[in-house]
């Protein structure tokens, strides 16, 4: 679901009319679209903020523009899910030499 609030910081009147604030939030226990083993690594990336009711929140005031900010979240969102579906590369040759110098 998407929610606008205001927003802080300068813009003038706008900031005070204007809902430009978006707040994002992606229910994992519905979203069944995204595989159970990234939803789990969602989850778990300390770097997403996460609600009770099992939601990944994602928001942005980053600028004047509410269509501007509800773009960066799904930005943000596709990014923090391309994170969690990555899969590590092996390392390569070199870097498995690097490390058996150490």
């Amino acid at each position: 679901t998407v929610s606008f609030s205001r927003s802080s910081g300068p813009g003038g009147q706008n900031v005070n009319k204007v809902n430009t604030k978006v707040d994002l939030r992606l229910s994992l226990s519905k979203a069944t679209w995204i595989p159970e083993y990234a939803r789990d690594t969602l989850r778990s990336l300390p770097n997403v903020k996460k609600s009770k009711d099992d939601e990944v929140i994602i928001t942005s005031d980053k600028t004047r523009s509410q269509s501007k900010n509800v773009q960066d979240c799904y930005d943000k969102l596709v990014t923090t899910i391309k994170q969690a579906v990555a899969v590590p590369r092996e390392p390569d040759e070199a870097t498995l030499r690097r490390v058996k110098q150490l």
